[in-house]
């Protein structure tokens, strides 16, 4: 055998020998590709969490009445307070006991939606304000007329007990028809039950007329030129012409009696000849007593039961 074969083979095998004293390296540690995350879209359709006061907010919408307003959009019609409306006193409780209404006087209160209130007071009729807050009321500017009542007897002592006592409200509380209006320390002072509503007819001589004869000694005038007429509208307001000034007053009926406020007219002139006439048409006319309507013709008397003035409806 060679040398040279023997010098190969001892060289790999002392290479051997090295190899397998050697500390084998540690493996790499694998490569960690981090997860890719894809978000997901919420949902049109998902309503966000609520709040926790979420549940009242909803309830409390709901128990409003859902109204579409001009513009297409929902709209909420708040609750009128039960306190609005007429109402008629049936007690009244002063200085700790409760005290009788005068026989013969009505005792009313009104309280309307725009907050403004009125009533009877037994003699004169009262205007004022109110305002409530929850339970709490207040009614103030309380105004009385200026007529002073003699009978029956107290009635202007009721009237001032019933205005202070209203002036002096603190709260208020409505059960069924019943309506109570108690003072600062709770006390109900005045007892109400709701007024029963009354379907009112006009007096038939309520509309406008013209005029189409007045009689004078006996003798029927029809007038000439200009049309003479008479307005009597609901409120007791009359209103007119007599050809050539404009007149007003005021009037009241009971059943066919009719009474006139004074008549006034402008100081416009006219022609003498018309004057004379219409001077004649606002006498009568300041002298008549009652009326009655047939046919839509209206006829207006003197005290003696005289046909003075008849005019004709318009309508």
């Amino acid at each position: 055998m060679k040398p040279w074969w023997f010098f190969t083979a001892g060289l790999v095998v002392l290479a051997i020998l090295v190899a397998g004293c050697t500390t084998p390296s540690e493996p790499a540690k694998p490569v960690t590709t981090p997860a890719v995350t894809t978000a997901v879209p919420t949902p049109v359709n998902v309503s966000p969490t609520l709040p926790v006061n979420a549940t009242q907010i909803v309830t409390t919408i709901q128990t409003k009445a859902p109204v579409v307003n001009a513009t297409g959009t929902n709209a909420t019609v708040p609750v009128q307070p039960a306190i609005i409306g007429s109402w008629d006193l049936t007690g009244v409780t002063s200085y700790g006991s409760p005290t009788a209404i005068i026989p013969g006087t009505k005792l009313t209160a009104v309280f309307n939606a725009a907050g403004s209130a009125a009533g009877s007071a037994g003699c004169n009729d009262f205007t004022g304000s109110w305002k409530a807050d929850g339970k709490k009321l207040a009614i103030s500017n309380i105004t009385p007329g200026k007529k002073v009542c003699s009978t029956p007897a107290g009635v202007m002592s009721q009237e001032s007990m019933y205005l202070s006592i209203l002036g002096n409200t603190a709260t208020w509380s409505v059960t069924g028809d019943v309506l109570a209006l108690s003072d600062a320390k709770g006390t109900n002072k005045l007892i109400f039950k709701k007024s029963a509503v009354k379907q009112v007819t006009p007096p038939a001589i309520v509309g406008s007329w013209n005029l189409t004869s007045i009689i004078v000694g006996g003798n029927t005038t029809t007038p000439a030129g200009k049309p003479v007429n008479a307005v009597f509208s609901q409120g007791g307001n009359l209103t007119g012409t007599d050809g050539c000034k404009v007149y007003a007053g005021s009037w009241k009926v009971e059943g066919s009696n009719l009474t006139l406020g004074k008549v006034t007219v402008t100081e416009k002139g006219c022609d003498p000849s018309v004057m004379t006439e219409d001077s004649g048409y606002i006498n009568l006319l300041q002298g008549v007593s009652s009326f009655t309507v047939k046919s839509k013709e209206l006829t207006l008397s003197d005290k003696t039961g005289s046909v003075k003035i008849v005019l004709k409806s318009v309508s």
